[in-house]
């Protein structure tokens, strides 16, 4: 009950545009503007989980400005993943994006086949050098580290904790930024990483969080999704200070960080290309240095002066290449 009131109540706020319909086995919707643009975005996971969506705005905005049609898919196998993509580019649809790993892995297979074609990858680690496919990455380094910072001088109890959804390299890279950001402001802190194994079950994160509370971590960062929404009920019941990894709505006054993860204007900023005709291949890693966006500014606004500056003053150190940002830690 708690992951479904939990995810209906993110889908009200966050998913009004979105209207998600079944057909077959692929799950597809379609909002136009016009004919002049058709964008498809195709994704391997259910779509409505908080990072997708607040992606998508980055998309639907360069939409609305240029006129066109967005159509978000859901490929459900391995054995749609081709076929939906070469119907989508026999369609019309320029630009295709797809999100995550594993859709990622046969864009390389199909986009010669369509050349007049643009493919976007997002967030994922698949880099095709081909002159139609770009890789888009979001570097959440800044974010993490700065998170951290704030952590330090949040913490009462010098006791921090970490929430990540899966035990892989990309993710300890978050773990591992944030410790050092918790170390930079608050050498005394204790850290510890735990697992949840999940990326979209909010029982799990709430467990979790109640149990790391009663462990006497004050100060919780969750880097898992949806598990997230969990962790936020925690806080609001155990009382401890949450640290979010991407937007996602106000539950209770316990949410006092968010690291803003989203690849909105990364992705604003890639279909316009292709709009334009600026498009160019590669890859692209999205994060301070290229105006991602690293917290919400209201929450800045809620700390103190002091912490203000603090938080100005790290953001001016990474820019400049002062502060080294580790990608790996041996904390678990």
């Amino acid at each position: 009950m708690l992951r479904k009131s939990l995810l209906s109540t993110l889908s009200l706020i966050l998913i009004a545009v979105f209207i998600v319909g079944c057909s077959g086995a692929a799950k597809s919707t379609t909002t136009t503007a016009s004919d002049v643009h058709k964008v498809a975005w195709v994704s391997s996971e259910a779509l409505g989980d908080p990072y997708s969506v607040n992606t998508l705005v980055g998309v639907q905005q360069a939409i609305q400005e240029s006129g066109g049609e967005l159509k978000t898919i859901e490929a459900s196998s391995d054995a749609e993943y081709k076929s939906t993509l070469r119907s989508l580019a026999q369609l019309g649809y320029d630009p295709i994006i797809t999100i995550y790993e594993n859709l990622a892995k046969v864009v390389g297979d199909v986009a010669p086949e369509f050349p007049k074609t643009h493919f976007i990858i997002f967030d994922a680690q698949v880099y095709p050098d081909q002159p139609n496919v770009k890789t888009v990455t979001i570097d959440r380094s800044g974010a993490c580290y700065l998170a951290g910072v704030v952590a330090g001088k949040l913490t009462k109890t010098n006791k921090v904790a970490h929430i990540i959804g899966e035990d892989y390299p990309m993710v300890i890279a978050f773990a591992a930024a944030f410790e050092a950001g918790l170390k930079s402001s608050n050498p005394d802190a204790t850290f510890h990483v735990a697992v949840a194994g999940s990326w979209i079950d909010p029982n799990i994160g709430r467990t979790l969080g109640l149990q790391l509370a009663s462990e006497g971590y004050d100060v919780i960062f969750d880097t898992a999704n949806v598990v997230g929404l969990g962790v936020a009920q925690a806080a609001g019941e155990a009382h401890f200070l949450e640290i979010a990894d991407i937007w996602s709505p106000r539950i209770n006054s316990y949410q006092v960080w968010n690291t803003m993860f989203s690849g909105k204007d990364a992705l604003y900023q890639e279909v316009n290309s292709v709009f334009d005709g600026t498009f160019t291949p590669g890859m692209l890693n999205f994060g301070l240095a290229e105006g991602a966006e690293v917290y919400n500014k209201d929450d800045y606004f809620n700390l103190a002066q002091e912490n203000q500056k603090l938080v100005d003053d790290t953001i001016a150190a990474i820019k400049a290449g002062n502060i080294t940002i580790p990608t790996d830690t041996t904390t678990r």
